[in-house]
């Protein structure tokens, strides 16, 4: 028999209620889209002008850089939420 963490008389049905709207809500807070993804990249190319202008054109080429690794973790995000590949590559 499987042992739950509630005990013996748990019920299973219940549990996986419990994950399944867990996991919805965990997909909604990693939700990542087209209009989020231009605001971020707006964001990066301000501070990487600003980080330029104060600090050198390195430092503003290494703020820069971040982008690409933000675009990835963002594509990252939709894959993990179950999108089809197709479906998140179309609006990069």
């Amino acid at each position: 028999m499987k042992q739950w963490p509630e005990g013996p008389s748990a019920d299973p049905e219940a549990a996986w209620e419990r994950y399944d709207s867990g996991m919805r809500a965990l997909r909604e807070v990693i939700r990542a889209d087209v209009r989020a993804a231009h605001v971020g990249l707006g964001i990066v190319i301000v501070a990487s002008v600003i980080v330029g202008a104060f600090a050198g054109p390195v430092a503003g080429a290494l703020v820069a850089a971040a982008f690409p690794v933000v675009f990835l973790v963002a594509l990252a995000v939709m894959f993990l939420r179950g999108q089809p590949f197709g479906s998140i590559i179309r609006p990069a």
